[in-house]
């Protein structure tokens, strides 16, 4: 039963939620404005943004939230030869047991201190600090464009529109990226960049395991910047 009811829910939510971006959406461009490419993602040694996340659930567990800082701080030198930035993050991430290891290991991305490599055709990640790789992630292609499509190891991606977005750091003109898991059908996770500010806010709807018994609640995690210092 309570299965049913999380299922129910996850649907009711991500229906409301995918309607409010496509009419939220529905009065901006279809294209990004001309912009320098690596705008969508500044990404100078030493720049660092402030972002308070929480997870309200509908079930067992209590709502919980914290704040993080992320920063770029040095260079990794990949076994390839490729130098790559390191972008950290302060304090633990928070683990959550879920039915949906993908859509976790997506989420981890989020959460960890990884490796960037931002070209002009793109951001890349390269696996976490401890533990880098040579092979490459696509977070971003650049330059972006609304309707742009293209698939990660754990998420089909799409550029879906521009909007204004309000946080605690202010109202912004954001590039909308929605994630579709690779367990799922619809997109249940959202991005927006805004131009020389990087990731403003993000958003993901995710079935994660109660703390009592076995049963499956829904949980939404967002997260917003509060400042940056550049």
């Amino acid at each position: 039963m309570k299965n049913r009811i999380c299922s129910s829910l996850f649907l009711v939510v991500l229906v409301f939620v995918v309607a409010i971006g496509v009419f939220g959406c529905a009065q901006q461009g279809t294209e990004v404005a001309n912009v320098q490419a690596q705008s969508y993602f500044p990404h100078e040694d030493g720049y660092s943004w402030e972002y308070h996340s929480s997870w309200i659930f509908d079930g067992t567990r209590e709502a919980y939230s914290d704040t993080k800082t992320r920063y770029f701080d040095g260079t990794t030198t990949l076994a390839n030869g490729l130098v790559v930035q390191n972008f950290m993050v302060s304090g633990e991430a928070i683990t959550l047991p879920a039915t949906a290891a993908d859509t976790l290991k997506a989420f981890a991305i989020l959460e960890g201190s990884l490796c960037y490599y931002i070209s002009e055709t793109g951001v890349y990640t390269y696996g976490s600090v401890k533990n880098p790789t040579t092979e490459a992630e696509l977070i971003i292609p650049l330059p972006l464009k609304v309707g742009d499509f293209w698939a990660g190891s754990y998420a089909i991606y799409e550029v879906i529109c521009t909007e204004e977005v309000t946080v605690p750091a202010g109202t912004f003109s954001a590039i909308k990226i929605g994630m579709t898991f690779l367990d799922t059908n619809e997109p249940n996770a959202f991005d927006w960049y805004a131009p020389g500010v990087g990731l403003v806010k993000s958003y993901i709807l995710i079935p994660v395991i109660s703390e009592i018994g076995n049963e499956l609640e829904m949980a939404i995690w967002t997260q917003e910047l509060v400042n940056k210092n550049f």
